[in-house]
C-alpha cells in the first residue's frame, strides 16, 4: 500500500517537476534598466546569461523599459558567436533603420526585432546548436549601443 500512495505522489508531482524544469530554460531581460535596476537607457539589467545544458531550448524576453522613440534610442537583443560580434554590429550600421539596424545572415544566431518604449519581442536557441565551452555575446546592435550594451552568453 505504501509503494501505491508513494507512486501515486510521484505521479501527482511530476507535472511540477517539469514545470520547474520549464521555467530555468528561459529568461526576461529588460533593456533601459542596469543590473542595480536604475534607469539607464544604454543598459541591460543583465551582464551575463547562463543557459542550461539540459534544456532542449532556451526562451529570451527582451522587454524595452525606455521611455525614449524607438528612433532615437530603440533596442535589440542579438546573440552570436563572440568573433562575430563586430561584423554583425558593422553590417548592422549599414542596414539601417528600415531593416531595424539588422542585416539577416551577417553572423547572428538569433536576434529579436528592434523595439521601442514598453514593446517585448522573443527569441529561441535551441541549445543543441550551441557549443558548451565556446564565447558567445548578446548585445544590441542599434548605432552606438554595442560598446555599453552587451554581455555573455554561455552553455553551462
Amino acid at each position: 500500500m505504501k509503494l501505491f500512495y508513494a507512486s501515486l505522489l510521484a505521479l501527482m508531482l511530476s507535472p511540477l517537476q517539469s514545470f520547474g524544469a520549464a521555467a530555468k530554460c528561459e529568461l526576461a531581460v529588460q533593456s533601459g534598466i542596469d543590473a542595480n535596476g536604475k534607469p539607464n537607457p544604454m543598459a541591460f539589467n543583465v551582464k551575463s546569461i547562463e543557459v542550461p545544458a539540459s534544456c532542449k531550448k532556451f526562451k529570451i524576453t527582451l522587454e524595452n523599459k525606455s521611455t525614449l522613440p524607438k528612433t532615437a534610442m530603440g533596442h535589440n537583443l542579438v546573440v552570436a558567436e563572440a568573433g562575430k560580434m563586430a561584423a554583425v554590429t558593422a553590417a548592422a550600421m549599414k542596414a539601417g533603420i528600415k531593416n531595424e539596424y539588422l542585416q539577416k545572415g551577417s553572423g547572428e544566431i538569433t536576434a529579436t526585432k528592434l523595439l521601442g518604449p514598453s514593446e517585448k519581442d522573443s527569441v529561441t536557441l535551441v541549445v543543441a546548436n550551441l557549443k558548451k565551452g565556446s564565447a558567445y555575446k548578446f548585445f544590441c546592435t542599434f548605432p552606438g549601443h554595442s560598446a555599453m550594451m552587451q554581455g555573455d552568453l554561455s552553455v553551462k
